[in-house]
């Protein structure tokens, strides 16, 4: 498949399993250097390295998203060391479940604020290059259940705010 983003530069928050994988192995097969983060340091080298082997462009970081000066801080750092932005992926989730307000505040921090974050930070790069976001949502964010659940109303929060 050719998207036409060979050269391009892509920084994607959590990449080294699940979908966060799968997107940072098409965007290599595409040409796309990438940055990237996850909370494991074991994680980031294995995925950096499988990047690398692949011919690909890669650097990892360890890093918690929750952490927002921290985050600031990758976020340049990824920036800066491609050389500027063409896309960002938030991909990072704090993933569904019903613990109550520790839920709540993970799923803010890491589901909403990562990816609020991110934009705000690459915001100059991103209209400069007519860059991209990706975000991932789902259709939970949409459906009826017959229990609230932070992570649903997060991921539709989301979709408001890339509307918007």
């Amino acid at each position: 498949m050719d998207l036409a983003l060979s050269g391009k530069r892509a920084i994607i928050s959590g990449a080294t399993r699940g979908l966060g994988r799968a997107i940072a192995t098409q965007l290599i097969a595409e040409g796309v250097e990438i940055a990237f983060c996850a909370r494991n340091a074991e994680a980031v080298a294995e995925a950096q390295s499988a990047y690398r082997s692949l011919g690909g462009k890669a650097r990892g970081w360890m890093l918690d998203v929750r952490d927002a000066g921290a985050y600031g801080e990758w976020l340049r750092a990824a920036r800066d060391h491609l050389g500027g932005c063409d896309i960002f992926i938030p991909n990072v989730s704090a993933k569904a479940g019903l613990q109550g307000e520790e839920q709540w505040r993970a799923n803010f921090e890491v589901d909403l604020l990562g990816a609020v974050r991110g934009i705000e930070a690459l915001r100059d790069d991103l209209v400069a290059t007519r860059g991209a976001v990706l975000f991932l949502v789902t259709t939970a964010a949409l459906e009826h259940f017959p229990v609230v659940q932070p992570y649903n109303v997060m991921k539709a929060t989301l979709i408001v705010y890339a509307k918007q």
